[in-house]
């Protein structure tokens, strides 16, 4: 896919490893100003992503993950600033029971206020342990509870820390156009000339779990 410009953002990377396989969840924040964001920016953004990890969301993921740090790249340009920032030594997961497999997943849906598929997103909590799980196709009542708050307090203790940013949703696609592609038809996202952004005002779940198949061995991030 062709790279598509969003002003202002930065993309944000957390980095696990969870036995071989490496894992990544991606976060978007936004500046308070508009212009592209410097290296500066980009640090202070992923320092504070990294401390309150440490705090909040530790307790979140398997007794086998390591949370490595994460890195933020501009999306002001292609070939804009970017950095990485690892954490001194790897943080591990503390979530009692055995380690769920590595495609199990769980969605929490970025609320904004405004409806159509532009203006909400997900993010696929990785690294879920048994004690967490209550059923083949459900978390935990409790856990669902918990997770909700602590993905709260997380980005409202990113922006607290990191005051330039604001948390939200990027829409680089504006629809489904039908295509003939090898004389069959098919279904495929229209790209937007530039991205478009929307303030993340709350988190919920249904509890129900998801399957991201790329997180298995072998198959990517």
């Amino acid at each position: 896919m062709p790279f598509i410009r969003v002003e202002s953002v930065a993309e944000v990377a957390l980095l696990y490893l969870n036995g071989s396989q490496n894992i990544r969840s991606v976060l978007h924040f936004e500046l308070v100003t508009e212009g592209s964001p410097s290296v500066e920016q980009l640090t202070d953004l992923a320092d504070a992503v990294n401390a309150q990890w440490d705090v909040i969301m530790q307790p979140t993921v398997n007794g086998s993950t390591l949370y490595l740090g994460c890195t933020a790249r501009s999306l002001d340009d292609e070939f804009g600033p970017a950095v990485e920032r690892l954490v001194a030594s790897p943080l591990v997961g503390s979530a009692a029971g055995d380690p769920e497999p590595n495609n199990v997943a769980l969605a929490i849906k970025k609320l904004t206020g405004l409806s159509g598929r532009s203006f909400r997103g997900r993010v696929f909590h990785p690294c879920l342990s048994t004690g967490q799980v209550l059923t083949s196709t459900r978390v935990t009542d409790a856990f669902a509870a918990d997770i909700v708050d602590r993905y709260g307090d997380f980005l409202a203790g990113i922006v607290a820390s990191a005051a330039d940013w604001i948390h939200v949703v990027v829409s680089k696609y504006s629809g489904m156009e039908n295509v003939v592609i090898d004389g069959r038809y098919k279904r495929r996202p229209i790209p937007r000339t530039e991205g478009v952004t929307t303030p993340v005002t709350g988190f919920s779940t249904d509890g129900f779990l998801d399957s991201q198949r790329r997180r298995l061995a072998g198959r990517g991030t």
